[in-house]
């Protein structure tokens, strides 16, 4: 059985909705908080996301590889720690 549990780890918010939604003066709070935290960020690096909508038909299907990939790993580590080295290493 999988260990893999979906957490709300991101806070993500379309720009459609900051211009609809917030006060000129909350437009600019908002951006200036999230250049404050972008700030923050590995040097020289740029942190890209992918963000699928849930009404999106793709979207149980991209849960659905992230939770392979997790499995997959977990599977890697705890073969490791079991110290089941069958695998080929070059």
């Amino acid at each position: 059985m999988s260990g893999f549990i979906r957490e709300d780890r991101y806070l993500v918010i379309k720009r459609k909705d900051i211009e609809n939604h917030l006060t000129k003066t909350e437009r600019i709070l908002l951006y200036r908080l999230a250049n404050k935290i972008r700030q923050h960020a590995p040097p020289n690096k740029e942190i890209q996301y992918v963000v699928v909508e849930s009404g999106w038909p793709e979207f149980e299907a991209v849960w659905k590889m992230i939770e392979d990939r997790v499995e997959t790993e977990e599977n890697k580590n705890a073969k490791f720690l079991k110290g089941d080295d069958s695998e080929e290493h070059f």
